[in-house]
Formats: C-alpha cells, sequence, structure tokens
C-alpha cells in the first residue's frame, strides 16, 4: 500500500503525488526558501517495456483497427497502425484493447483503454477501466521485460512532430467582441481542437480569433488564431505564424505524451493539473526501493 511521511503542515501535496499510479510513496518538506520540496519513490515496473505481438484496437461501435505493439508500461501501450487503410481512433476515443504476444504464452488479453495521442501511424493508449480483469498489468509489463532484447527498440514521443494529443483545459474563445467559454480536447503544434461551453450557430469558419488557454505562457495573452472547423460546440483552430505559441504547443503536447512518466518535471507537471497552485519543488525520484523515500 502506498505510504506517506508526513513532514510539511499539510499534507495535501504528498496525498495528491500518491494519486499517480506511478507514485508509490512520497515525502515532503519546506525548504529554507519557504518552497514545498518532494521526493518519491516509484512504484515497480515504471518503465516502458518493448514489445512485440499483433493487436487490436476495437472501437465502440465494434470497427477492428489491426495494429502491432511498440512497447509497453504500467499506464497503457504504443502501437502501430497495420498500412490497410485504417485510420486511427481518434482521440479520447473509448477502445478495446486486445493483445496477442508470445510473450503470454500465445494467449490473448483485453482491455478497456483509451487514445491518448497520435502521430502517424503511432497511438498511445492508456489502460483504463477493467484492467484488473486478466493477467495483471504489472505481470504484463514483467512478462514482456522477460522476452528479453529481441524485442524491438522502446517507441519515442519526443520527435517526429506533428503530435496530437488529448488536452484537456480551460478555454476562452474571442471572437470579436464576445468572448466564449470552452475546454480544449486536443492539443499540436499547429492548433487546437476545442469544445464551447454552448451550442454556436454562427458559422466561425475562416474567421480570424483570439485564443487563451489554461496554460503557462498561453493565458496571459491570447494567441491569434484561424478556425478552420466549426460544427456547433466543436471548433477547430489553426495557428496564425505566431512563433512562440507554436513552441508553447509543441512543448505541452509532448509534455501531455510523456504524463505517465515520473519524473520531477512530470510530477509537477500533474500536481498543476490537479490545481495545485502552491509553489511546489519535485526534488528527486529515487531509482530503488531501498533508496527509500
Amino acid at each position: 500500500m502506498a505510504t506517506t511521511t508526513r513532514t510539511a503542515p499539510d499534507p495535501s501535496i504528498a496525498a495528491n503525488l500518491l494519486r499517480h499510479p506511478g507514485v508509490a510513496a512520497a515525502k515532503v518538506r519546506i525548504a529554507e526558501d519557504g518552497v514545498v520540496e518532494a521526493s518519491v519513490l516509484p512504484a515497480p515496473s515504471r518503465g516502458r517495456v518493448p514489445a512485440r505481438g499483433r493487436c487490436a484496437l476495437i472501437d465502440v461501435s465494434g470497427g477492428v483497427v489491426d495494429a502491432e505493439l511498440i512497447d509497453i508500461s504500467w499506464a497503457g501501450v504504443c502501437v502501430r497502425v497495420a498500412e490497410s487503410g485504417e485510420r486511427a481512433p481518434a482521440l479520447g476515443a473509448e477502445v478495446q484493447l486486445w493483445i496477442e504476444a508470445s510473450a503470454l504464452g500465445d494467449g490473448v488479453d483485453g482491455w478497456l483503454g483509451r487514445v491518448r495521442w497520435v502521430r502517424g501511424r503511432e497511438v498511445g493508449v492508456e489502460f483504463a477501466g477493467n484492467v484488473d480483469q486478466g493477467a495483471p498489468v504489472l505481470q504484463l509489463v514483467a512478462d514482456f521485460e522477460r522476452a528479453g532484447p529481441q524485442q524491438p527498440a522502446p517507441c519515442s514521443v519526443e520527435v517526429d512532430r506533428p503530435l496530437r494529443v488529448a488536452f484537456r483545459r480551460k478555454v476562452r474563445l474571442h471572437v470579436g467582441a464576445m468572448a466564449l467559454g470552452g475546454q480544449s480536447l486536443d492539443v499540436s503544434v499547429g492548433g487546437i481542437g476545442l469544445e464551447l461551453d454552448e451550442d454556436l450557430l454562427l458559422d466561425l469558419r475562416t474567421r480570424d480569433v483570439r485564443v487563451q488557454v489554461d496554460a503557462a505562457g498561453l493565458w496571459e495573452t491570447p494567441f491569434p488564431a484561424t478556425v478552420v472547423h466549426h460544427d456547433r460546440q466543436r471548433v477547430g483552430l489553426e495557428l496564425r505564424a505566431d512563433l512562440a505559441c507554436a513552441r508553447a504547443l509543441a512543448d505541452i503536447s509532448e509534455r501531455e505524451a510523456r504524463r505517465d512518466e515520473v519524473t520531477p518535471a512530470a510530477l509537477e507537471d500533474w500536481l498543476r493539473s490537479l490545481g495545485v497552485r502552491e509553489s511546489v519543488r519535485v526534488r528527486r525520484v529515487d531509482v530503488a526501493h531501498g533508496s527509500g523515500a
């Protein structure tokens, strides 16, 4: 069971860290400069493990997309969709994930999953729902880990842009004098998909707008964009030659795609995503259980 050592007056930061599935233990303290510092101990089998095997993504309508495994972790899998004209499910789509591999004794296991990011034919799917059915996820990762060096190299989400990932934050869309509220659905280096809080019957396509996203560098000053898709509440935005915003969106998309990593930066992002506004610095992630947190 995850445990925490309370060395700060408010235990909520450690409690929030323990909500991260990759954290086994956390310890927090107040530094001399008043910044809350934290160190964590990761859960076992944290890393992404190369994996080889056939799999399929089955959407809610029963459509089947054939794919090959690239790697697996406690959080989910990276797969490569087969070159057969099939398209990967949309970002955020719920899928049934089936895996068939020699590391499983040629068995087939299936879980619910959600599409987290898409880059070309490569798709990241996070486990969700009934992961306790069939082989436990950590056992599955261990099976692939034992399969050893004959497996292909892990998938990297740090290269080969453009990368589109699911991203839910508060958004404000400025259309002329109107300010419309909503939330982002996905993000990439080139723009943002968002959903307005209410239907808007006015067709915004080709309109130049300004948008704010509740993320560092994107809320303080609305950035210009052009509406390339609008259907009632759904709006697709394309950047208008704004290098600083493109860089910020690229950073966000890559950070969101690596959200399951237990690194200091990723855990600080995790705390911010949960609404922790205090000045928190994750000091270290211990590499071995014997080191203690």
